[in-house]
C-alpha cells in the first residue's frame, strides 16, 4: 500500500503536509526543540507505517474509524497535554492523508464546547477534501 497526500487544487497544497510544515528544522531551533521536532515527526511517520503493516485495518487507540464519515482516524499524543489527529481514507491501494489538526488532550473548564465546534468544523471540511479526492484524484507522494 502506498501512502500519499491529499492535494487540494483549490488551496494549491495538502493540508497533511503544510500542517506538517510547522515540524521543519529552523535555524533558530534550540537543540532541544530540534530533538522534540524529530521525535514527533518520527512518532507520526511510525503510526502512518503500523496503520500501512496492518493491511487497512484502523486499529485503536492508534487509529479508528470516524462515525458517519467515510475516513478514519490517527490519534498520536504528546505527552499528557496535545493530540495531533491525522484523517484519512483508503482508496485503490492508497492510505491517502486528508486533513490532521492539533487539539488538547485534556479541556481546561469552559473550552469543551470550542474545541467540540472546531473538531465538527473540521470534520466537515475533512469530509469536503474526502469528497474532492475521491472525484478528482489528486495527490502528492508521502515523504
Amino acid at each position: 500500500m502506498k501512502v500519499t497526500y491529499y492535494h487540494n487544487l483549490n488551496l494549491q497544497l495538502s493540508p497533511v503536509k503544510h500542517f506538517l510544515f510547522k515540524y521543519d528544522l529552523k535555524s533558530g531551533d534550540t537543540e532541544k526543540r530540534k530533538n522534540h521536532k524529530i521525535k514527533t515527526l518520527a512518532f507520526i511517520d511510525q503510526s502512518i507505517q503500523f496503520i500501512v503493516e496492518n493491511k487497512t485495518r484502523p486499529i485503536p487507540p492508534i487509529a479508528k474509524t470516524v462515525r458517519e464519515y467515510k475516513f478514519h482516524e490517527i490519534r498520536v499524543k504528546d505527552g499528557n497535554s496535545l493530540v495531533r489527529i491525522f484523517y484519512f481514507c483508503y482508496h485503490q491501494e492508497k492510505l491517502v492523508l486528508l486533513n490532521a489538526f492539533e487539539k488538547p488532550d485534556l479541556y481546561e473548564k469552559g473550552l469543551k464546547k470550542k474545541i467540540d465546534k472546531k473538531i465538527i468544523k473540521i470534520l466537515e471540511q475533512t469530509k469536503e477534501y474526502y469528497q474532492d479526492f475521491i472525484k478528482n484524484q489528486n495527490y502528492e507522494e508521502y515523504k
